[in-house]
Parts: structure tokens; C-alpha cells; sequence
């Protein structure tokens, strides 16, 4: 299934996705896996689970660089918010299980001591993590700390980016 798919089939509020081999029931507001749904471990996954919602236990998950502030009263909201509803976007987890999107919701779950995530897993290289959180990122809430930190790292990774094209 392809991310198109996928978000597709959340928007018409299906009750079932393919995330792996076997046809698993998804709540499609929070993500609540079925009793059924087995955690997929992150040196499992191929190119077959590219753009499909897996089980990951949230302390495989590997962190990398983040413009984002560990620790601030955003980040309790969320806490708040996911005790409630649970998680409700998947964090978005590259095939060699680095988080590429999701940061704040990782560091609300290990505080929630939450064993297992929803990820979307995406086919991305290494090196290109970084882009993809700064257009992730960028068009967040950010503080104007945290938004300045992005449009550098944009800048530092696109240094012949005009003006007009940061902005965008």
C-alpha cells in the first residue's frame, strides 16, 4: 500500500489497512492496533513495508538530529493529549529504523512508557533525513527559536535556495 493509499483510506474512514501481510483492523482516528497486530522489529523491515503503518516498539526506534525542544510546555499538552487519545499520526521511521518525523511524539511516548508506536515506514537515505525534517518541521508550530534553527539547517543543506524558495 502506498502512503496515497493509506491516507486515502483514513480520509474515508476505513476500518481496515494492510500494514503487513495479514489485513489488520486500525482505529483510524488513534491508531489502536487490534490484539492481534504483531510488532514488526526494525531489522525486519524491506522495501514491502515502504509506505505502510507498522508496529515498532518505541525504544527501537533510532533518534537522530531534531530542530525541535526536547522539553517544553507544548510537549506536556501532548503528553495530556496522548494519554486521552493515544497517538494519532504516525511517526514517520525509515527502513533502517531511524525516525525521520515524529520527534515529539517519540519523546512523549517513552514518557508515557507507551511500549509500542504506530510508523509509517518510508524509503529514505541517511543523508536525506535531515531535509526531510526541516519540510516537515518548518511548517509546524515551531517557536521562533526553533523556526530560526530550521531555516538555517534548510539553508545549510540548500545553500542556492533564494529567499522566495525558503519562504515557500
Amino acid at each position: 500500500m502506498t502512503d496515497v493509499q493509506a491516507t486515502q483510506a483514513i480520509l474515508e474512514n476505513t476500518d481496515s489497512i494492510e500494514v503487513t501481510e495479514n489485513p489488520v483492523k486500525i482505529d483510524p482516528i488513534s491508531f489502536t492496533f487490534s490484539p492481534n497486530q504483531k510488532p514488526i522489529s526494525i531489522d525486519k523491515l524491506t522495501a514491502k513495508h515502504v509506505g505502510t503503518v507498522q508496529k515498532i516498539a518505541v525504544s527501537s526506534i533510532k533518534r537522530v538530529s531534531n530542530v525541535r525542544e526536547p522539553k517544553d510546555e507544548r510537549n506536556q499538552e501532548l503528553i495530556d493529549h496522548i494519554k486521552v487519545h493515544g497517538i494519532q499520526q504516525p511517526l514517520h521511521v525509515t527502513l533502517e529504523g531511524k525516525l525521520a518525523d515524529g520527534y515529539c511524539r517519540l519523546v512523549s511516548a517513552e514518557e508515557l512508557n507507551i511500549e509500542y508506536a504506530p510508523a509509517l515506514i518510508i524509503d529514505l537515505a541517511e543523508e536525506d533525513i535531515p531535509q526531510y525534517q526541516v519540510s516537515t518541521t518548518i511548517r509546524t508550530n515551531l517557536k521562533d527559536n526553533e523556526r530560526y534553527r530550521a531555516i538555517c539547517q534548510h539553508l545549510l543543506l540548500n545553500p542556492s535556495d533564494s529567499v522566495e524558495e525558503v519562504a515557500a
